[in-house]
């Protein structure tokens, strides 16, 4: 049997009613257009930042330390939990934005012997800056989904969200 193939060229799962005639989009069909789309997404984003000699795994960790106030920073510790990473996963980052210029280490003033991670103004602007590129990028691709569907889409993934959360409480699993 030949897995029907959508407008993106994707195979999709997809299950039938009573009637021949009608199929609908099963739970493969709809999570495997949720990776393909998510996949896509990040390719963009890596070229993206490629294009300013970042990866895009840099991003997360300019971004949460743009949040911050100005010249508070985060300390490392701080920042791997806010980007999911071990301690030498977020000490090769820094490292990296280090290099770059767009981060710097400083001594926390009340414990010298806590760091303390901050934006350096180059790594401000190329915070602001990636920002702004990919609000363009993300718009560029709504723009094919009228705002009354995007509420509707909105509404149906906070409903997935959830659906995913209890699914993952129910195994016992951190949601």
């Amino acid at each position: 049997m030949n897995t029907p193939v959508d407008r993106s060229g994707q195979h999709r799962i997809l299950s039938t009613t009573a009637s021949p005639a009608v199929q609908t989009a099963g739970p493969g069909g709809i999570f495997g257009r949720l990776m393909s789309i998510t996949q896509a997404h990040q390719e963009v984003l890596i070229s993206l930042c490629a294009q300013y000699g970042l990866r895009s795994c840099d991003v997360d960790v300019l971004a949460l330390l743009r949040r911050c106030a100005e010249g508070e920073g985060m300390s490392p510790s701080r920042l791997a939990r806010g980007v999911n990473l071990t301690s030498g996963g977020i000490t090769a980052r820094i490292d990296r934005l280090e290099r770059a210029g767009l981060v710097v280490r400083c001594q926390e003033p009340r414990d010298r012997r806590a760091l303390r991670v901050l934006l350096t103004e180059e790594g401000r602007a190329m915070a602001d800056r990636l920002a702004a590129e990919t609000a363009r990028v993300q718009r560029a691709a709504l723009q094919y989904v009228p705002n009354q569907r995007l509420r509707v889409l909105d509404d149906l993934l906070g409903d997935l969200e959830r659906g995913i959360q209890a699914s993952q409480a129910r195994m016992g699993r951190r949601a």
